[in-house]
């Protein structure tokens, strides 16, 4: 994980924890009002950890396609100089 990422997740924990605290002490106050934005802010939170994992589930087949990519043009590339370049 780069550190840009690192800042963006631990700035998401903060924000998230500062709207669950303010939902939270409402809920003492309305608690009927509040508990469907309490399920609301719940759910969002699991969708995005969802998504995060997509991410970097994606991140990693894109990673290796380009390490296949890579390797397979440096084998041409070995095959080609053992040739002298005649590729027939």
């Amino acid at each position: 994980m780069s550190k840009g990422e690192v800042l963006r997740t631990i700035n998401f924990e903060s924000n998230y924890q500062l709207i669950a605290n303010v939902i939270l002490e409402w809920s003492k106050t309305k608690p009927l009002e509040s508990s469907k934005y309490i399920d609301a802010v719940t759910e969002m939170y699991f969708h995005i950890n969802e998504l995060r994992i997509e991410n970097r589930e994606l991140q990693l087949e894109v990673s290796d396609i380009k390490y296949k990519a890579n390797k397979q043009n440096m084998e041409f590339y070995n095959f080609k100089n053992k040739t002298n370049g005649k590729i027939n």
